[in-house]
């Protein structure tokens, strides 16, 4: 999970994946059977197709965790530690000298080290959505942008009952929207209210975000939750954004059944 004043997880059909989150894989005979659990769709699959008929070597995967220069990789029948160092674009029928920076979420084709070489991601295929987060300048340190998940569908914009700011789901909203991914207001922990409250901040939250769905659910108590399930169907890829402590483990441990995060 990305520390700081947004946090962000995401989750596919079948896992979560997330910047510091590990699936298991099993081996299989088709490159692409599990990384259906990756949220891959048809659209994905023939694109990795029409390049790795040229190029067998290669092989796909999901960016699950970056570091530095260093990418944690989930491919069909293993992990790989994979450097991006020389990754590039790969724009229609050409890879483009253009390089790239891989974030979490991206589709990527490796190239496997021979002896001492590192594995290598030698293409990120163009994406169809990418949250960035604007970095402040600090002292000699420019300012920037930093890419925070590529690909995702969905976005939960989260916000706790017990603390709601308008300005902050206006803010995140925008960011969302900004991305390309579609967003969805969602008010936790309304166990914690006295009855009749929840419905009057989903009547703040619509007011401030028309044109955007507004749910308000329990990660506690599974009130509201049935709801979101059909975001989370396959080939989606959802991404909950939000202050630390609104409640984003919790609401993904009870959407995949079982204590995936703390």
């Amino acid at each position: 999970m990305l520390r700081g004043t947004l946090t962000l997880n995401l989750i596919t059909p079948d896992e979560n994946l997330e910047n510091d989150i590990s699936f298991s894989n099993s081996a299989s005979s088709s490159p692409f059977e599990n990384l259906v659990r990756y949220g891959l769709t048809d659209a994905v699959q023939q694109r990795i197709e029409t390049i790795i008929v040229r190029d067998h070597e290669l092989v796909p995967g999901r960016v699950a965790r970056v570091d530095g220069i260093s990418t944690l990789v989930h491919a069909n029948a293993t992990d790989y530690r994979a450097s991006s160092t020389f990754a590039r674009i790969a724009h229609a029928d050409d890879f483009e000298i253009e390089p790239a920076q891989p974030t979490v979420g991206d589709w990527v084709l490796i190239r496997e080290g021979e002896g001492s070489n590192p594995d290598e991601i030698e293409l990120v295929l163009p994406r169809t959505s990418l949250l960035i987060r604007k970095r402040a300048q600090r002292g000699k340190y420019q300012g920037g942008e930093q890419g925070l998940a590529a690909n995702v569908s969905t976005v939960f914009v989260i916000q706790a009952a017990t603390y709601f700011n308008v300005g902050r789901l206006e803010r995140e909203i925008a960011l969302v929207w900004g991305s390309g991914a579609t967003p969805i207001v969602v008010i936790t922990k309304t166990d914690l209210l006295e009855e009749g409250t929840p419905e009057s901040i989903v009547e703040q939250a619509n007011a401030s975000a028309p044109g955007v769905e507004v749910f308000a659910v329990s990660g506690i108590t599974g009130d509201g939750t049935n709801s979101l399930r059909s975001y989370t169907q396959a080939g989606s890829t959802v991404a909950l954004i939000g202050a630390s402590g609104v409640g984003k483990s919790t609401l993904v441990n009870h959407l995949m059944g079982e204590e995936v995060m703390e």
